[in-house]
């Protein structure tokens, strides 16, 4: 059943645990970057050979209907043309672990702020939306690490969303948005 939904928020870190948090979020939004490139190296290498002695073969057309390498193609093709470019390093760029960044996502933003020391999350609002953002590994990486900090006084914070048929609630107090999730010793710990 199709429901639209959206969640946003903004938790802030302990200061003694920022900088482990962020580094560690950077780190794995550079692996996976990493790890989309090579990918895209493969799929350059396997157009390469599947083109290889044929006359007229459309490599970038390959790629593009290769279920295998669908999510990398746009690296390695160009509209309108039949060949290939190698992949190069700055389309997939390495992030600073030390510096504010906004990571802008599949169906989900991530902010991470160094001044207020704090990560702001916002998933778009669509069908399904929610659980898209969610699936994102990056987004999970995030829930992760925020279950796994050791709270202390003035942090924590929540993410709060809504959904179609929430909003259409005519019962005492329906249709206001919710919390989907909170941290913090001034919220109780929700993962819903």
């Amino acid at each position: 059943m199709s429901c639209n939904n959206w969640e946003e928020g903004s938790v802030k870190i302990p200061s003694d645990q920022w900088a482990a948090f962020r580094t560690a979020i950077l780190n794995k939004v550079n692996e996976l970057r990493q790890a989309k490139y090579l990918h895209a190296c493969n799929a350059y290498r396997a157009a390469q050979a599947n083109g290889k002695g044929q006359r007229g073969f459309s490599r970038a057309d390959w790629v593009r209907d290769s279920e295998r390498f669908h999510d990398v193609a746009h690296y390695i093709t160009r509209r309108g043309e039949t060949k290939v470019y190698k992949p190069t390093k700055k389309s997939f760029p390495k992030l600073p672990t030390s510096k504010s960044v906004v990571l802008h996502l599949d169906e989900a933003g991530i902010s991470l702020d160094n001044k207020k020391r704090a990560v702001s999350y916002w998933s778009g609002e669509n069908n399904r939306a929610v659980e898209r953002a969610r699936d994102n590994p990056i987004v999970d990486f995030m829930f992760q690490k925020l279950h796994a900090v050791k709270w202390g006084r003035n942090s924590g914070g929540e993410f709060i969303g809504n959904d179609e048929y929430n909003q259409d609630s005519r019962e005492g107090g329906g249709g206001g948005n919710y919390t989907t999730a909170s941290f913090g010793p001034k919220c109780k710990r929700a993962y819903l």
